[in-house]
């Protein structure tokens, strides 16, 4: 067990010193039971490697050269991997045809890897560090292309020469782990089930390719081991094939001297020495916890059931949500994929020989799932919090360490199930407001929250024709804090940048209300003003609430005139919190409402490095000039005000 204490220390330590301090609960709790085992002597020693090892918890600072070279690992539509002299960098492209394989010479720019900008949103800086990406840099001009392709590549583009699209994309996505655009509506069917993990190569794929080799006739662990590492290398860097493929080789290697959890922390403390960071890749997280489960529940009653308990605060701090039924789902799904796995398999080595066959049988796949998925239930949680996963997992191991003891065994699946159903509730016992500046970029999107979940409403959507902000920024932020349906959604005006994205929010979230007109919902005051013909700007819906001894003002993209003239009609304002008109434009936020209503901070909802050059410099110094505390989105991301008792705290996502 003394390396199993060595590989959670090394793993604690990485999380504590890149700021995760709540950690060092748990860290305390460890050395506590390390020191009941093996006494102060043994324990004092144990933190003298992972003190030297604390000095590799770093992020590389180097400055790049303009010019660079490398191979390409990696291949996207606007971006590329590099991998140089500098380790492996991200590369910002302008969409030209790069392949994996490609030797290039360019010229870049050197950038930082943008954190994220909303609380709970998926953190690409930290999974570029789990993939050994510490630099990004901006493509200025290719100064050679050297179209040499990758053995993968050359394989993908054999792939692809099958006629059937179903086959083709399949293939690339059980064999050789490569998603492509035909692929993405089946993997979101397959995530709204709780299944999603399935289909990305693991362990699981590892051992049906050495059942399908053993049946072919080779039975020596030796070959077995050869042409399954071959098989490894050839892909690449895939977490979950490399721990499962090392767990083979060292079982083989060590015989019995060791146990399989011994094997699996040894395994694990090798991924940390290699990059400290791959703790924060999905891939890691997943693959150890379950096969440690997995491990951990050998010869228990109801072994079967732990990979699942295992994986369900992983899901929830991903997705914030879970399908009732996914357990039902994954054991069914998991023995389909493994036939799946076998059929796509013998097509390949048969030269698509079998298409027809294999394109049948893929196409009646995709009928059940798409079949199951329309009639898929979520519930919606929260993100849970680190206090929720402690006890959640102390739970599920004693539940292992009780398992001769039946009533002990049930009250431990009792109190799993308990603090689920907390977590679950959680949400309808906050005591305080919450009225948060989501970061849409170049738009406008403001959640307000009542206490206890009373009514939440959401004012604008933002949009970008990009991507879709609903599914990529706004619902999971609703869901992560455990909104499961919104009040009304109010429509100031119908410009893009304020409705762009309502359309698929109203599609893929519960809505109760659409409010596209002028009136009072709930807590939120409608505030009447003159029409004014030709202007959508100038017929903003405005907006006023007060909450928890705060009073906010939403105008929407109102120009200065109609300001003036809400101040005539409306003087009584207490107004605390103004929304900035029209992104920080030098056409809204005149003196004259500031000086009639005197707020104390300005939230400007904007882009970065937007076209508009918003806010304007005027309206900024505007603002200073009557002391008020602006918070833009631009430089802050997501801005949110937390109130209760007349007790406010503003937080915001990115220090400054």
């Amino acid at each position: 067990m003394f390396i199993v204490y060595l590989a959670l220390f090394m793993i604690m330590a990485i999380l504590f010193i890149n700021g995760t301090y709540a950690i060092g609960l748990i860290y305390s709790l460890l050395l506590y039971f390390c020191y009941r085992k093996y006494k102060l002597k043994i324990t004092l020693l144990l933190q003298l490697p992972v003190l030297l090892f604390s000095f590799m918890v770093n992020v590389p600072q180097e400055q790049l050269p303009n010019e660079l070279k490398g191979e390409v690992v990696e291949a996207e539509e606007y971006h590329y991997i590099l991998k140089t002299d500098y380790g492996k960098i991200r590369v910002i492209s302008h969409g030209q045809e790069i392949e994996k394989g490609n030797h290039l010479v360019i010229e870049a720019k050197q950038e930082t890897i943008s954190e994220p900008s909303n609380f709970n949103a998926f953190d690409y800086r930290l999974y570029c560090f789990s993939q050994k990406i510490f630099y990004q840099v901006k493509e200025t001009q290719i100064l050679s292309n050297d179209n040499h392709l990758s053995w993968l590549c050359k394989t993908e583009r054999w792939i692809e020469s099958f006629k059937n699209e179903k086959v083709v994309s399949m293939t690339k996505q059980l064999i050789l782990g490569i998603k492509d655009e035909a692929m993405a509506e089946l993997l979101e069917a397959g995530q709204n089930l709780s299944i999603v993990h399935l289909f990305a190569l693991s362990g699981m794929h590892l051992m049906m390719l050495k059942k399908l080799l053993e049946r072919l006739g080779i039975h020596q662990t030796k070959w077995l081991l050869f042409l399954l590492g071959g098989y490894v290398l050839f892909l690449g860097d895939m977490i979950s094939l490399w721990r499962a493929y090392l767990m083979l080789l060292f079982r083989y290697l060590l015989k019995d001297k060791v146990n399989d959890i011994e094997i699996l922390s040894g395994i694990s403390i090798l991924f940390c020495l290699y990059n400290p960071f791959v703790i924060y890749s999905l891939s890691y997280i997943f693959s150890f916890t379950i096969y440690a489960f997995i491990l951990l529940a050998k010869g228990h009653r109801f072994s079967f059931v732990y990979p699942y308990l295992a994986g369900i605060p992983i899901i929830l701090s991903t997705q914030f949500s879970l399908n009732p039924f996914s357990f039902f789902f994954i054991w069914l799904f998991a023995h389909v994929i493994e036939y799946l796995y076998g059929i796509v398999l013998l097509n390949m080595v048969c030269f698509n020989l079998l298409g027809t066959v294999t394109g049948f049988v893929i196409s009646q796949f995709e009928r059940v799932l798409y079949f199951l998925n329309h009639y898929s239930i979520e519930w919606i949680f929260m993100k849970p919090p680190w206090i929720f996963i402690l006890f959640y997992y102390g739970f599920l191991l004693l539940s292992l360490y009780h398992e001769p003891i039946k009533s002990s065994l049930y009250n431990d699946y009792l109190k799993l199930a308990s603090l689920l159903l907390i977590l679950y509730f959680y949400p309808y016992l906050q005591p305080y407001s919450r009225v948060v500046m989501i970061d849409v970029g170049q738009g406008d999107c403001f959640l307000i929250m009542q206490p206890f979940h009373q009514g939440n409403y959401l004012i604008d959507t933002g949009g970008n024709q990009s991507y879709d902000l609903s599914e990529k920024r706004i619902i999971p932020y609703l869901k992560s804090i455990g909104i499961k349906e919104l009040t009304a959604l109010i429509i100031t005006h119908d410009d893009f940048d304020h409705m762009g994205a309502s359309d698929s929010l109203l599609t893929h979230f519960k809505v109760n209300k659409v409010m596209t007109k002028g009136e009072d919902i709930g807590i939120l005051k409608y505030l009447p003003l003159p029409y004014a013909a030709d202007d959508k700007n100038a017929n903003s819906l405005v907006y006023y609430l007060s909450l928890n001894q705060l009073g906010y003002l939403f105008t929407g993209d109102l120009p200065i005139a109609q300001e003036e003239e809400l101040t005539a009609r409306y003087p009584q304002l207490n107004v605390n919190v103004l929304k900035v008109g029209h992104h920080g434009s030098n056409t809204s936020t005149g003196a004259l409402l500031l000086s009639a209503y005197l707020p104390q901070y300005g939230l400007i909802s904007v882009g970065e490095n937007n076209l508009y050059h918003h806010p304007n410099k005027e309206v900024l110094k505007r603002l200073e000039a009557y002391d008020v505390d602006v918070y833009r989105s631009d430089t802050m991301g997501m801005v949110e005000i937390i109130s209760l008792f007349g007790i406010h705290r503003i937080n915001y996502c990115r220090k400054t």
